[in-house]
C-alpha cells in the first residue's frame, strides 16, 4: 500500500539526474506564464486555462521525482500522486477550449468547475 507519509523519506532519497532536466525545466517555464495569464485582463476561459496550466505542472512536478526516485515504493508513490494532474489537465484543457469558443453561462461554468475538481 501506498503511504503519504512516505513522502518526506522518499524527497530526502532522491538521486540527481540529467534525464529529469528537461521536464523540470518546463515546470519551471510554466509557472511564470500561469501567472502571467491570471494576471491578464478577464477572458472567457481564464480560470480553466490557469487550472489546465496547474494541472501540467502537478504531472510534470511529480513525473521528474518519479524519474529521480531510486527506490520502487517511491516510484509507486509519485508515480500515483502523478495521476492527478493527469486526470486534471485534459478536462481543464477541454473546459478551456469550450469557454474560449462557445462562452459559457454562470451555471455551466460552475457546473464545469465542480466537474474539475471531482476529476483528480
Amino acid at each position: 500500500m501506498i503511504e503519504i507519509g512516505s513522502l518526506p523519506v522518499c524527497i530526502g532519497a532522491l538521486e540527481p539526474s540529467p534525464v529529469p532536466v528537461v521536464p523540470l525545466i518546463l515546470a519551471v517555464i510554466l509557472v511564470p506564464l500561469a501567472i502571467w495569464v491570471a494576471l491578464l485582463p478577464r477572458f472567457s476561459g481564464q480560470r480553466a486555462l490557469v487550472i489546465a496550466h496547474a494541472a501540467m505542472v502537478w504531472w510534470l512536478f511529480f513525473a521528474v521525482l518519479e524519474i529521480a526516485s531510486p527506490a520502487a515504493d517511491c516510484k509507486l508513490l509519485f508515480g500515483a500522486l502523478v495521476h492527478g494532474g493527469v486526470t486534471l489537465l485534459p478536462a481543464a484543457w477541454l473546459f478551456f477550449i469550450a469557454r474560449f469558443t462557445f462562452g459559457t453561462s454562470d451555471a455551466g461554468r460552475v457546473s464545469q468547475d465542480r466537474l474539475m475538481l471531482i476529476a483528480p
